[in-house]
């Protein structure tokens, strides 16, 4: 493992003390989201195309922290890019901590 990390971090070009390697991504994210500092009233703003797991994910996170998952409506067939920019940036609010998708 310690090889791996070396030459992907030569690969790459950083230090290969800042990576780490994870079975799968959804449990690589769910690491990243427990470590968030999160507070009451805090929104993360998604998709209605999230990841099931996900959804679990922040909804356990926003029940434990008083945070608010806010799901975006993508309106289907998508029409171009600036559409689906649109849709999704219609949830910022000044409350908008974290954008996923």
């Amino acid at each position: 493992m310690l090889n791996s990390r070396n030459s992907l971090a030569k690969f790459i070009d950083c230090d290969s003390e800042g990576l780490v390697f994870f079975q799968n991504p959804t449990t690589a994210i769910n690491e990243v989201v427990r470590s968030l500092n999160l507070n009451k009233g805090d929104e993360i703003l998604s998709t209605d195309h999230e990841y099931g797991a996900m959804d679990k994910t922040w909804n356990f996170i926003c029940n434990k922290t008083g945070s608010k998952y806010i799901k975006a409506t993508i309106q289907m067939p998508m029409k171009d890019t600036q559409t689906f920019t649109d849709n999704f940036l219609s949830g910022v609010t000044k409350n908008t901590k974290i954008l996923i998708n």
